[in-house]
């Protein structure tokens, strides 16, 4: 049987894939004759029709009929990563140096590839703040990420950067989410690029402390319009297309539960815009459900925006059982675990990471040391 090598060059995505065959069929799978292409699974190439995905081999003549209908896929893979040209062999080596898993030392467990890898995340809001974090942690487990920001391009291009540096595929793209139009806008830039979009995560809502009666209509509206209606927008957009691969998951990032269950003084437009996100999330998690779409939220308390004099911080953690504020990695690794095949029957949860904090101390300087915290959290 003919051997072919990967191109130089290619050995880090080429393996991915390899790896990634290993950890659904078993050690060797990516050797064995029975694969090839289509579908969602293995992103061979920036094209969103040039997609790898794993047959297993049944018979010769069932084996015959998928080349026939994948072969053009197939042809796709060889060309973009083989050196030989493709004859008739569908063996694959990678170099000796490159191994799809690494054996484990007696009594550990075997190496895994990350397990997001060949996926791809877009991630609203994610120059800074929680947003940046949740598209670091998704590249860190393997996968391709879209930038998404509406004002600051210099820092999510500082992010993009940031996700290149892990080996992973990123794009920066400007959108403003609180327009109908923009949701399917952005879908389509992002498929055109990565391809087809398997993780959205809902990051984006603008922090608003006002009284309610002396909100404006123009105020009430952009609360409700970058909380609310945007997760709307992008949800609609992402279950169009997911439905069509009958796979994909959506996090929506709220406010820890009880606080927006129950409202407080000042944010009552923020709070019944994040208690309708609670709801949509449930909600939509029903409808989908069948369509292999799981959808949740991950709810943040207290997060240290890293902008808060010590003092203030210090009287802020007093307030949280835990005794500290949250980072914003423990809120990417909650979503990192609802992204991946961990949370496989998981659907319209809601995770709050909150280290036991609700809105329980009601007085007007909590209020005010908490808008503070905050203010310039999220971007919309």
């Amino acid at each position: 049987m003919e051997r072919w090598r990967i191109k130089p060059g290619m050995e880090r995505e080429a393996t991915q894939i390899m790896q990634k065959m290993d950890d659904l069929l078993g050690p060797g799978a990516h050797e064995h004759p029975g694969w090839c292409g289509h579908a969602r699974f293995f992103q061979s190439t920036a094209r969103p029709d040039e997609i790898l995905v794993l047959y297993p081999w049944r018979s010769a003549e069932a084996h015959a009929d998928i080349m026939r209908r994948e072969e053009p896929v197939l042809e796709a893979f060889y060309e973009r990563y083989c050196a030989a040209p493709r004859e008739t062999s569908y063996h694959v080596e990678l170099p000796v140096d490159v191994e799809p898993q690494k054996e484990a030392a007696p009594g550990l467990p075997q190496a895994r590839s990350p397990e997001l890898a060949g996926r791809v995340a877009l991630v609203t809001g994610s120059s800074r703040g929680i947003g940046k974090a949740i598209a670091l942690r998704l590249a860190e487990q393997g996968a391709d990420v879209a930038v998404n920001y509406h004002s600051n391009r210099g820092a999510a291009e500082q992010t993009a950067a940031e996700i290149r540096a892990l080996g992973r595929r990123t794009m920066v793209v400007q959108a403003d989410v609180t327009r109908p139009d923009a949701a399917a806008e952005l879908f389509s830039g992002v498929e055109a690029q990565l391809g087809p979009v398997d993780i959205l995560v809902n990051n984006v809502g603008d922090f608003f402390f006002k009284p309610l009666a002396a909100m404006t209509d123009d105020e009430w509206r952009n609360v409700m319009d970058s909380n609310l209606s945007s997760v709307h927008y992008l949800c609609r957009a992402a279950v169009a297309r997911m439905r069509q691969r009958k796979s994909g998951r959506i996090i929506n990032i709220g406010l820890s539960p009880t606080y927006a269950i129950r409202g407080a003084p000042n944010v009552a437009a923020y709070s019944i815009a994040k208690t309708g996100v609670l709801i949509l999330t449930r909600s939509l998690a029903t409808e989908e459900a069948p369509h292999g779409i799981l959808v949740n939220c991950v709810s943040p308390g207290l997060i240290d925006n890293g902008y808060l004099p010590p003092a203030q911080k210090e009287w802020m953690e007093r307030r949280v059982p835990m005794g500290r504020l949250g980072r914003a990695s423990e809120v990417a690794d909650a979503v990192a675990f609802l992204a991946s095949d961990r949370a496989s029957y998981v659907s319209g949860a809601n995770i709050a990471v909150a280290g036991g904090w609700d809105w329980t101390d009601r007085g007007t300087e909590h209020d005010r040391r908490v808008e503070d915290l905050f203010i310039g959290h999220e971007e919309p």
